[in-house]
């Protein structure tokens, strides 16, 4: 078994959703290069920036934002 080690980032929104972006992230660029270490760094990344919006998606997908 692999373990990748993770580190808590600041949560300025609110984890609803972290998981399904973090997943996203990680096939995506896993399909594409096949790098397990690299897919799970992107899928890291991606659930981090999850954690900005307070609901499941960025403001603007819920017509915040705009005028």
């Amino acid at each position: 078994m692999r373990r990748f080690p993770v580190q808590p980032v600041p949560v300025r929104g609110s984890t609803n959703g972290c998981g399904d972006a973090f997943i996203a992230y990680f096939l995506a660029d896993y399909w594409r290069h096949h790098d397990v270490e690299q897919a799970i760094a992107h899928g890291m990344t991606g659930g981090a920036r999850a954690t900005e919006w307070v609901y499941a998606l960025p403001g603007e997908a819920y017509g915040e934002g705009e005028n």
